[in-house]
């Protein structure tokens, strides 16, 4: 890892009955995350009241004591119980809940997994959030924190730094798309293909991302492929060229791309062309020309010919509805 990588620290809290795998699947993704990109080195901290923690399954657990303070860019991570309803008379639940009513807001990133919301809620960490949880536990989440917009059947839920999730494995798809916004695309689909775990999309989420989309098959020659164009999506590559990192025929690369991600190897690449566009065209003073040249569609009016079929309306007036707000603008009373 580089020395100038930023460090970002992960505390998982630990609290008495914790089902594991809403632990250790978000744990997984970031400690793998090490392993494919230089920017940030994620370091895991395992914390709890009282040390060792039995999980669920009965595995005795050693974790650090309660910190005292916790860094700015840190993450804090909170899983979810056994049971229907946490033991909120428990000495060591009770002493979790006024260490977070303390130190909830210092993290960068609050994570709940599972029930973990309900503990988030109780800590009054959740008020006026948009938030999910496991199916079972809404009403609960509900009542706990009455102000929250408790959204059902979604996989995982992202509102400001908060971040939620149904439980178990849809921790590790929050954790993924967490991992992408940290670092990049790139990363987690490496981190998922190395999990063997489908790169998945909530199709509710907050925006549609090309770069994670069409990638929920194992098929390794494809992914490289998919590697390549990510890397570098305004490059003009040949058929030839991606035949030859995929290592088959330029003929069974083309039906084999459609097979497994249902679309073609040029509608791929400009929606990730698009979608760098999408980017640039939020930044000031770049004309559509040099952003068509920049994603490598050449110039203006071969990125509105190339957006027209993938997308509504025009670069244009989508540059003007993602504008950044000015000062007081769109502000309601």
């Amino acid at each position: 890892m580089a020395d100038s990588a930023r460090l970002s620290p992960v505390y998982i809290l630990l609290p008495p009955d914790l089902l594991l795998l809403d632990a250790t699947g978000p744990a997984e993704v970031f400690y793998f995350a090490n392993r494919y990109q230089q920017q940030r080195r994620f370091e895991l901290h395992f914390v709890a009241a009282q040390s060792p923690v039995t999980s669920a399954i009965g595995l005795p657990l050693l974790a650090s004591t309660l910190p005292e303070t916790l860094p700015p860019d840190s993450l804090l991570l909170i899983p979810g119980i056994a049971g229907h309803e946490p033991d909120w008379q428990n000495p060591a639940m009770q002493q979790l809940l006024a260490w977070l009513s303390r130190i909830g807001q210092q993290p960068e990133l609050l994570v709940t997994i599972c029930a973990g919301s309900l503990i988030a809620a109780k800590a009054g960490l959740l008020a006026g959030h948009s938030c999910t949880t496991h199916h079972s536990h809404s009403g609960q989440l509900a009542e706990l924190s009455p102000s929250s917009r408790v959204l059902e059947n979604r996989l995982f839920v992202q509102d400001g730094r908060l971040w939620s999730s149904a439980g178990v494995t849809s921790g590790i798809d929050l954790a993924l798309s967490l991992l992408e916004r940290l670092t990049s695309a790139q990363c987690a689909a490496q981190v998922a293909r190395n999990m063997v775990v489908f790169v998945r999309r909530n199709g509710a989420e907050s925006q549609f991302s090309p770069w994670l989309a069409w990638r929920n098959h194992l098929h390794p020659a494809v992914h490289r492929v998919q590697d390549a164009i990510s890397q570098e999506p305004e490059l003009g590559w040949t058929l030839d060229q991606l035949a030859a990192i995929a290592c088959v025929t330029a003929r069974h690369l083309t039906r084999v791309f459609r097979e497994q991600t249902g679309i073609t190897l040029t509608h791929y690449q400009n929606e990730l062309r698009l979608a760098l566009a999408s980017s640039l065209l939020q930044q000031q003073g770049m004309t559509l020309d040099q952003v068509a040249e920049r994603v490598g569609l050449g110039d203006a009016h071969q990125l509105r010919r190339v957006w027209h079929r993938h997308r509504t309306g025009t670069p244009g007036e989508w540059r003007q509805q993602t504008r950044p707000l000015q000062n007081g603008e769109g502000i309601a009373d």
